[in-house]
């Protein structure tokens, strides 16, 4: 167990003064999904690169990444799958997972973690397999978080499994958090694990904020002898500001054993309303638990439950991650599909459970370049003909933040003098001071102003002229309220306006 402190203080944010002048701190969901298409294969047993899972991206800030990588996967036979992420050569934590061993039964999720300074970083998944062996990959993504102000993660330490026999709630080792939030949002617990169990028994997994269990409660996380890893996000839809205590429990069913090898907890947090307000951030909305929900529909139709409307910053990056326990009938496979309003979203259908419930399981679907506005996104789900697909708890959890202003292309900052561009403000949300950043194109009159949530101008922080390139400007906001508001750039004959939340 441990302590993150250092969380605390990036949430509060009072190191701010500490950053003007360095590059334009932001938070940012990078997003890759391979082509749907045949499944790729390898037989080597030394790590190779996964085909088309290679992606650059910014830290901007000393801090963790949670590296999330979903895939169908299997192997011809019982020899095992491994996989791993590698940042500028170097592994995330921990370092080579067993992702799936056996014959096909769904999808697979680990998240990988990392602590980085800032600066720009390859990622590139890989993959082996035991010797003799042939290994599958069909439909897969991954998504790297880089938000140090709404998300933190850790991974245990490899080594031996730690296991329970209690059939009463007891924690997870090394899956703690001690956290503060500085105002009132969603608290979300991302587990993922190498999970098994004696005598067929059932895994439980619940979250727990403060001693108060989150949605959904005691989630059956893994039956049986390992067959793959498994994921389950958990949510606190109304978590309090202040000082927050997150941890993983587990429990298993009386006579059975439970395990668990390398094993990861993300921890993200958003105002209320940060999405919302098109400011980027989280949302997550776990159904209600209670009997399995059931299909027969070769159609896509919408899984009850698992719907809302979100405000989608500019030009935004989105992930969104269905975990859920699931399984069909005989011989018969359940696809999902995740959209924003009418657009499916990477890949378009993914097998994500067969006949045989071994746990829960989860898939991120992703997109680039998403424009701002308000958009309904839902799950969707259907079966093959004569089947019958199950669904027993189930999360679906959103990420959205607007692209870079810094583009990545080839490891190298590409940043655009030659455009007006205005940054994400730094902290945000913040509380008192934040720092914006601005791209002239051209020497001449520029004009950086802010406005409340009515149209009331309420700063001028620039009104002058300027030479092309990139400026900043410190908004000072310690005397107003909480509240939305607008920062405005003017250019020549362009504009470009951006949103800010101010939590006091």
């Amino acid at each position: 167990m441990h302590s993150k402190t250092t969380f605390h203080w990036i949430l509060i944010g009072f190191f701010i003064l500490g950053l003007v002048g360095s590059l334009p701190a932001q938070n940012h969901v990078y997003v890759k999904a391979a082509p749907s298409g045949p499944q790729v294969t390898t037989t080597s047993v030394a790590w190779t690169d996964i085909p088309d899972l290679v992606l650059s991206f910014e830290q901007a800030l000393s801090g963790y990444v949670s590296i999330a990588f979903s895939a169908e996967a299997y192997t011809g036979g019982s020899e095992r799958m491994f996989a791993r992420a590698l940042i500028n050569g170097v592994p995330a934590s921990p370092s080579d997972v067993l992702l799936v061993t056996g014959t096909f039964r769904g999808v697979c999720t680990f998240c990988f973690v990392s602590s980085l300074d800032p600066g720009v970083f390859e990622l590139k998944m890989q993959w082996k397999v035991d010797t003799g062996g042939t290994a599958y990959l069909g439909d897969r993504a991954m998504v790297v978080t880089s938000a140090p102000f709404y998300m933190d993660a850790t991974a245990a330490s490899s080594g031996p499994d730690v296991s329970t026999a209690s059939s009463i709630l007891s924690d997870i080792p090394d899956l703690l958090f001690d956290v503060s939030f500085t105002a009132p949002g969603y608290g979300i617990l991302a587990v993922t694990g190498e999970a098994e169990t004696s005598n067929n028994a059932r895994m439980f997994v619940a979250g727990s904020v403060n001693s108060q269990e989150m949605k959904p409660s005691n989630v059956v996380f893994a039956i049986g002898a390992y067959t793959c890893t498994h994921a389950f996000t958990f949510v606190q839809e109304q978590a309090p500001s202040g000082a927050q205590s997150f941890l993983a429990l587990w429990f298993v069913d009386t006579g059975g054993t439970a395990f668990m090898g390398d094993r990861t907890v993300t921890l993200a947090y958003s105002p209320s309303g940060a999405l919302s307000g098109g400011l980027g951030g989280f949302r997550s909305i776990s159904a209600p638990s209670g009997d399995f929900i059931t299909t027969t529909s070769t159609d896509f139709i919408d899984i009850p439950d698992l719907n809302t409307v979100i405000d989608v910053p500019e030009n935004a990056s989105l992930a969104v991650s269905l975990t859920a326990e699931a399984f069909t009938s005989a011989g018969k496979r359940m696809f999902v599909r995740a959209l924003v309003g009418d657009q499916p979203l990477w890949p378009s259908d993914v097998v994500f459970a067969t006949e045989t419930w071994y746990g829960t399981t989860r898939f991120d679907f992703v997109i680039e370049n998403w424009p701002a506005g308000p958009f309904p996104v839902r799950v969707q789900w259907k079966v093959d003909a004569g089947g019958t697909g199950f669904m027993g708890d189930r999360n679906m959890t959103i990420t959205g933040f607007s692209a870079p202003t810094t583009g990545v292309d080839g490891g190298r900052n590409r940043f655009l003098p030659e455009t007006m561009a205005l940054e994400q403000n730094y902290p945000n949300p913040f509380n008192g001071t934040t720092v914006i950043g601005y791209h002239v194109p051209e020497p001449g009159k520029a004009s950086l102003k802010v406005f409340d949530s009515r149209g009331r101008e309420v700063q001028t922080l620039v009104n002058e002229e300027k030479p092309a390139g990139r400026h900043q400007a410190v908004f000072h906001g310690e005397r107003l309220p909480t509240g939305i508001y607008v920062c405005r750039l003017i250019a020549g004959s362009q504009t470009v306006s951006r949103k800010m939340l101010l939590i006091r």
